[in-house]
């Protein structure tokens, strides 16, 4: 956490409860054509742009091992993050749900 700048720490915009959605990654063993062949862009974040509700803030923790070929990349996770802000957060924004993202 103390490697983080406070610019990434999480912390809650409003009275909204948090859904924390906390899990680990990996791309061991896996080689990622596009970023819709990983199940973590191809299927779970989409789900929670889907489904999110009003009355919550989202944030997604997604841990991941220091020298993993995919995640430990200060570049790629730039380009998540991104993704993030434009297939999740900003739809979701539009309807008044915050969500966040944060690789550790």
């Amino acid at each position: 956490v103390a490697e983080r700048g406070a610019g990434e720490r999480l912390r809650p915009e409003g009275d909204d409860q948090v859904v924390a959605i906390v899990l680990g990654a990996t791309s061991k063993k896996l080689r990622f054509e596009t970023l819709d062949d990983n199940p973590l862009f191809g299927h779970l974040l989409p789900s929670i742009e889907r489904t999110a509700e009003a009355g919550f803030e989202y944030w997604v923790v997604i841990g991941y091992d220091m020298g993993d070929l995919f995640y430990d990349d200060a570049s790629r996770i730039k380009l998540l993050k991104k993704w993030f802000h434009r297939n999740v957060a900003t739809p979701l924004a539009e309807d008044g749900v915050i969500a966040k993202i944060s690789f550790v």
